[in-house]
């Protein structure tokens, strides 16, 4: 099966009622819209104070999750507009627009890291293993049996920010329950990375997957619609879009965390140099610049533009050379910059070990990461707790302990006050309904769907916002932070 443009850039999306609509909108180019509301959202915003390698810096040069994500659209838009110009020369290839490619890539781009945890891959891990640790008295204990399915289970074992990505912008964001964003669904394709349910973590042996048990739906109703290869139940090939986001991803993530190392003092000018200098050998200019009196910061951003450049027609190169196996959906999900040229193959791989060697394991960075152990797990004790006293009780002001009130009270959700029995019912399941968007009886809500909200609110937090809570969790006061 060959995948086709005109169906994968076919600009549908959800309207209001839940139908798939074709987007028709004079004037104004639909993935454009995309972009706009991803920019707009208040999850996008947050991304300002979550980190990106170092968490809770003071130095205003280092990168947060919102400049990475915004440098990423960047490079992806470059990639894409130079993959829609080559595509439209080739008269076998139906290319309805191929000026959407740039804008679609960006937007995903923009969108990509949306559901990243606070304390970056620090909080995600320690998600999992609170999880891990806790499955005996969460998931298999007597009084909860069945009440998680094993994929169920998975999602949080194997938790990845890739997943609550598509939940944000599919679910929680905007308007919740109801279709989220209603973004395009060539950009929703575009996003998922890893197209494929927790389970399936267990074949590929990581934990890397793009969508939740709860949103399993939409990415079929996404992928089936633009013609995506689907390989299993709840499994599909990527959008060939999607490893133009992975590819302009890898390079700033490669370039910049090099970049923002040597700010923190972990890595030298020289390091970085001799790593990008094979890929410029016969460049006269870049010899002047870095033999000039510039500053170190001045030479380096223009190493970094030089190299970039160099990177994105290296990706630009791999999808092409790679193009019939993508489009059919037989590339097994090789990032391209893998699959480049071998000096600029040789550059990631030398970047990627210093990265490894001289950043991710420096002291510094270790003592934050535990110590964000340390809040998620406080965090989730009481979440959890709270969504255990919500699942075997009919909630209302009377029947929680005054911890799960305040948990909830958190959530910015408010009790119904007990009344009488009808009342009662009706108020609690109204209340069951603001959190879930199940319009279920309350024996039909599945322990599952009353944690959901609690792992939303969690990954919704900023760094700052999520060290503040659980100190305030753990009996530690610390001055108001507002996420």
């Amino acid at each position: 099966m060959t995948m086709e443009w005109e169906k994968l850039l076919a600009p549908y999306r959800l309207n209001r009622k839940g139908k798939i609509k074709k987007i028709k909108e004079e004037g104004r180019n639909p993935f454009a819209k995309d972009q706009d509301k991803i920019i707009f959202s208040s999850a996008f915003r947050r991304l300002s104070k979550k980190t990106q390698v170092h968490p809770m810096v003071e130095n205003d040069h280092i990168h947060t999750r919102l400049t990475h994500s915004i440098e990423v659209g960047s490079v992806g838009r470059s990639i894409g507009n130079l993959i829609g110009a080559l595509l439209r020369k080739d008269p076998s290839i139906n290319l309805p627009r191929p000026h959407y490619i740039g804008v679609i890539v960006q937007a995903a781009c923009l969108a990509h890291d949306i559901g990243n945890t606070p304390f970056g891959h620090a909080g995600e891990s320690a998600i999992q293993e609170w999880f891990t640790k806790n499955r005996n008295k969460t998931f298999v204990a007597k009084e909860f049996d069945k009440k998680f399915s094993s994929r169920q289970q998975t999602d949080f074992t194997a938790f990845d920010g890739n997943a609550m990505g598509f939940r944000i912008l599919t679910t929680t964001e905007y308007d919740t329950n109801n279709g989220g964003m209603r973004l395009s669904f060539p950009t929703l394709a575009t996003t998922l990375k890893y197209p494929w349910l927790s389970p399936y973590t267990i074949d590929i042996k990581k934990n890397k997957f793009s969508c939740l048990y709860s949103e399993r739906k939409m990415m079929a109703k996404v992928c089936n619609k633009l013609g995506i290869k689907k390989i299993g139940k709840f499994h599909y090939a990527r959008h060939p879009l999607a490893y133009l986001v992975e590819a302009a991803d890898d390079i700033c993530n490669n370039l910049l965390d090099l970049e923002d190392a040597r700010e923190m003092g972990t890595v030298c000018y020289n390091d970085i140099l001799k790593i990008c200098k094979p890929l410029h050998k016969k460049d006269v200019e870049f010899k002047r610049i870095i033999n000039s009196k510039m500053s170190e910061r001045r030479k380096l951003s223009y190493i970094r533009g030089k190299t970039t450049h160099k990177l994105i027609y290296s990706a630009v190169d791999s999808f092409m050379n790679n193009y019939s196996a993508i489009m059919e959906g037989d590339f097994n999900n090789k990032p391209l910059i893998e699959c480049c040229d071998s000096e600029s193959t040789q550059l990631i791989k030398k970047t990627q070990a210093m990265c490894y060697e001289k950043i991710f394991n420096h002291p510094k960075k270790i003592e934050i990461e535990l110590g964000a152990y340390t809040a998620i797990g406080a965090m989730l004790d009481a979440c959890f707790n709270a969504a255990i006293e919500l699942f075997e009780h009919q909630p209302n002001d009377n029947n929680l302990s005054f911890k799960t009130k305040r948990v909830l009270s958190l959530l910015g959700l408010k009790l119904p006050k007990n009344n009488n029995k009808e009342d009662a019912k009706k108020a609690a399941e109204n209340f069951i309904f603001s959190i879930t968007g199940k319009k279920k009886a309350k024996k039909e809500i599945e322990l599952y769907d009353l944690i959901l909200p609690f792992i939303d609110y969690l990954c919704g937090m900023t760094d700052n916002y999520a060290t503040h809570i659980s100190q305030q969790i753990m009996g530690k006061a610390s001055n108001s932070v507002r996420n």
